[in-house]
This record gives C-alpha cells, sequence and structure tokens, in this order.
C-alpha cells in the first residue's frame, strides 16, 4: 500500500485551527489550506465558528471536515511525503499518546511553518490539529495502517 493511499480504510479528516484576536484569519487559513495538495486549495472551504476566550478575548475556529474520498486520498499522500523523517520517527515513539480509541489518530502541525509552506509536527499550543478517523478495530491495525501509509517511519 505505499505511496497510494487505500482510501478504503479512512473515513474522514478533520482539519482545524484556533484564530486570536492578535492573528490575521486569512493567514490561518492559509496555513490550513498549505497542508493540502495545491491542486485542492483554490476549491476548499473551511467553516468559522466564533467563540470567546477565557478572558473575553474574540477567538475563530477555522476547521475543514471532510469524508471525500478523493481529498484524503491526496491529503494523506501530501502529507506523509512533506513529513520528515524524523518527525515520522517522533509520531510513532509517541503514538499511543496520539489515538483516542482504536480508529482516530491526532497530528498537530506548526501553523507558522505551515503558513511558510512547510509541514512540521508540533506539540505548542500554537497548531494546526489533524484528526484522522480510520475503518479499523484496534490499535495495532491503526498502527499498522499508518505505517503503511507513510505517516510513521516503521521499518523499511
Amino acid at each position: 500500500m505505499s505511496g497510494k493511499v487505500s482510501v478504503n480504510h479512512v473515513r474522514e479528516i478533520i482539519v482545524g485551527a484556533f484564530c486570536h484576536a492578535t492573528e490575521d484569519v486569512r493567514k490561518v487559513e492559509k496555513a490550513i489550506l498549505n497542508l493540502f495538495p495545491e491542486e485542492f486549495r483554490g476549491e476548499l472551504k473551511l467553516s468559522r465558528e466564533s467563540l470567546k476566550g477565557y478572558y473575553g478575548n474574540p477567538i475563530t475556529v477555522l476547521k475543514l471536515k471532510s469524508g471525500d474520498q478523493k481529498l484524503i486520498a491526496s491529503f494523506l499522500e501530501y502529507l506523509s511525503s512533506s513529513l520528515s523523517d524524523s518527525d515520522k520517527f517522533f509520531l510513532e515513539s509517541t503514538f499511543d499518546l496520539r489515538v483516542k480509541g482504536s480508529s482516530i489518530f491526532y497530528l498537530r502541525l506548526s501553523k507558522t511553518d505551515a503558513y511558510n509552506g512547510s509541514i512540521v509536527v508540533s506539540d505548542s499550543g500554537d497548531v494546526i490539529k489533524v484528526e484522522l478517523k480510520f475503518k479499523v478495530k484496534s490499535r495495532r491495525e491503526l498502527m499498522e495502517l499508518c505505517k503503511s501509509i507513510n505517516l510513521l517511519m516503521g521499518e523499511r
């Protein structure tokens, strides 16, 4: 399965970020869109939700949620080809912290790097959150699938 992603194993992707009052919403939107292959960026629409922070400060939540199999496959191929080997090793070594249940895998990517055109794993506070919902029955199956689509380093 290396290279081509089997979309039969992926139900949905959710990609989103918080945009604080000190940030430009268009720049955060661009950072999110930069995680997708260029041919999709013009047609993707992000939802926006306005919230209030702890001290009443405005926060905009930008989110893209999709079950479109062509988009999911292209997104995962682009993501896996853009991540560094060290990021893939890190994701694998922290795998258990990134899984909910047995079928949801979470990544956090640097918002600043994404805006500048790079995809870099980051667990700081200023991130784009990626939630990948797979059609699997166990964590082991999820890990093997993530390795096969090159999100985790795995054995070479």
